[in-house]
């Protein structure tokens, strides 16, 4: 039997309304699971926003179910969010910066170390 799981990761954020590219490929994602994949996202939380955004109020706005929990991956102390989007398992690499453009080493070591573990994704799909 073929595996029919697809995992999404991107330092740019899928819950980003402002972003046409985290639209469609959110949606192709829940098409995807209609037709019976295991789907879930990985992203950063860079979005297309001029503004500095809090994602925790965003998602709060959205009205959208979350979890935060506070991690440390090395020498990143930081947040990690767990939502759906729709029925899009998401979990959100909450980076320093909504506007994107890292440039801490220590942060985008910590983003491919946080997808990278089984922890994160076991039990999400």
């Amino acid at each position: 039997m073929p595996i029919r799981k697809i995992v999404f990761a991107s330092p740019h954020c899928i819950i980003d309304c402002h972003n046409g590219a985290a639209i469609t490929t959110a949606h192709a994602l829940q098409l995807l699971r209609k037709l019976g994949f295991e789907c879930q996202a990985f992203c950063g939380a860079q979005l297309d926003c001029p503004e500095e955004l809090v994602l925790d109020d965003l998602l709060v706005r959205q009205q959208a179910a979350h979890e935060v929990r506070q991690v440390t991956i090395d020498e990143f102390h930081g947040q990690m969010i767990f939502t759906l989007h729709g029925e899009l398992p998401v979990t959100i690499f909450n980076s320093t910066s909504t506007r994107g453009h890292w440039l801490d080493v220590t942060e985008m070591n910590a983003f491919v170390r946080a997808y990278s573990n089984s922890w994160i994704r076991i039990g999400r799909m």
